[in-house]
Order: C-alpha cells, then structure tokens, then sequence
C-alpha cells in the first residue's frame, strides 16, 4: 500500500496531530495520585507542597495537552494551529517559514517542527505536541504546500 502523499490523493485534507491520548491518561492519573496523596497523606508539610506542586504541573499539561486536539492539522488550502484557548487557521500564502530544527538534548538529537506565519508568530511543535515524529509531520506539510 503506497502511503505516499501527492496533490491528488483523496487524503490530502485529512492530516491532523495531536498528543497522545496514552500520554494524556498518564498525566490525568498522576495529577490525580499526586492529590489524592496532598488529600490524604499525613501531616508532613513539605510532602503536602511537592504534592500540590505535582497536581498543578501533571494536571496543567495534561489539560492543555486535552484541550489543544488536534495540535496541528493540514489540508491543501493551509495549516490550522491550535492552543488550549484558542486556534488559528493560516493558508499557504500565510506560512512564511517551515523548517525542521535539531536539538541536542541529554546526549540524543531531539527534532522540532517550527511554523511561522506572516504576522510573526512562531509555533514549535515537538513529538509530544504531534504524538509522530516532527521530520514525518514536516515531510507532509512540505509536500502539501508545494502542491499549492
């Protein structure tokens, strides 16, 4: 089967990211195990704070990673972009950079996805933002944009 994509094929408009929902089940989880132990665990002052400091950073990530779906979807009129408040759609002509960018982290090659668009907004997007792999993600959108 030939999962290749041209300006033709019916699937072009079909393109969408987002996070894994396993990662998202994950930090709902931990959020609620962190606050279930800030809610019942003894009177130890210091764990209480590490805690709360747990539900608020597992269960912000893991709401704005539920609210942001899908992360980044692509068509073969534009991108559309979307934030845990909000979304913005660009056309083609809008995008004004698309490129692939390496990131040396703890010894390993970490890419990221970058999209600016012509009113100076840059949005990066890494494998937990897109739940693929960005040089996949970037191989697609390069391909649909060309088709424009």
């Amino acid at each position: 089967m030939d999962n290749s994509v041209t300006p033709d094929s019916p699937a072009v408009d079909n393109y969408a990211w987002s996070a894994p929902v396993a990662v998202l089940v994950v930090g709902w989880l931990a959020a609620a195990s962190a606050l279930a132990w800030c809610a019942l665990g003894s009177g130890d002052a210091p764990g209480r704070v590490l805690a709360g400091t747990a539900v608020l950073v597992l269960g912000g990530g893991a709401l704005v990673g539920s609210m942001a779906r899908p992360r980044l979807a692509a068509s073969r009129s534009g991108v559309r972009v979307r934030g845990p408040l909000r979304g913005a759609q660009y056309g083609w002509s809008e995008v004004s950079r698309l490129r692939l960018v390496h990131t040396r982290r703890f010894g390993r090659d970490v890419p990221s996805l970058e999209l600016e668009v012509h009113d100076q907004r840059l949005y990066v997007f890494g494998w937990l933002d897109l739940g693929a792999d960005p040089r996949d993600v970037a191989d697609i959108l390069s391909t649909l944009r060309a088709a424009n």
